[in-house]
């Protein structure tokens, strides 16, 4: 007869579990020039209460997708939910990450979008998220408690952004 152990069960689940897919809207403006050269990205801010493990306060709006979605449909309800007040057009996917030590119950892989703002402005509605705010790229650095790995990402984030109003030849030139 063959025993299984919890550890084997655990085992067992542990390696047939799917990650949690979740979905970051990066929003962002142009600067007042209308370029892109210093865009300016939307944040919120978290009730501290509710997160106080992590001690994260500004992130990115965004939310898990369901099983039965697919990324643009996940993105439309994550907008529709988090930030319904702002009007915004899908741009392209910027990168995937892993946050497995965010939220240790299980593994995730969060997909980075972003989403170039067209108007209106967001408004606090839910108890969860006390402000949201425009910053830049330096404020972002400089304020505390920002999710580490929105800034890691910010490098990318602003390659897309300078890809999409560039040429091939200037592109290259950044490369080289």
């Amino acid at each position: 007869m063959y025993i299984v152990t919890k550890e084997d069960q655990i085992k067992e689940l542990i390696s047939r579990v799917p990650p949690i897919v979740n979905i970051d809207l990066v929003i962002f403006k142009k600067d007042k020039d209308d370029v892109y050269s210093e865009p300016e990205y939307l944040l919120w801010k978290k009730n501290l209460h509710i997160n106080l493990e992590n001690k994260i306060e500004w992130i990115f709006p965004g939310w898990r997708m369901n099983f039965d979605e697919t990324p643009e449909d996940a993105i439309n309800r994550i907008s529709q939910k988090e930030v319904p007040w702002v009007n915004t057009k899908i741009k392209k996917l910027v990168t995937a990450i892993s946050d497995k030590w965010y939220d240790h119950r299980a593994y995730g892989v969060t997909l980075e979008y972003l989403l170039e703002y067209q108007s209106w402005e967001p408004i606090v509605w839910e108890d969860e998220f006390i402000e949201f705010k425009w910053m830049k790229r330096k404020d972002m650095e400089s304020v505390p408690w920002v999710y580490i790995w929105q800034l890691k990402t910010l490098n990318e984030i602003e390659a897309t952004i300078a890809s999409m109003n560039s040429t091939q030849d200037e592109i290259l030139l950044q490369v080289d």
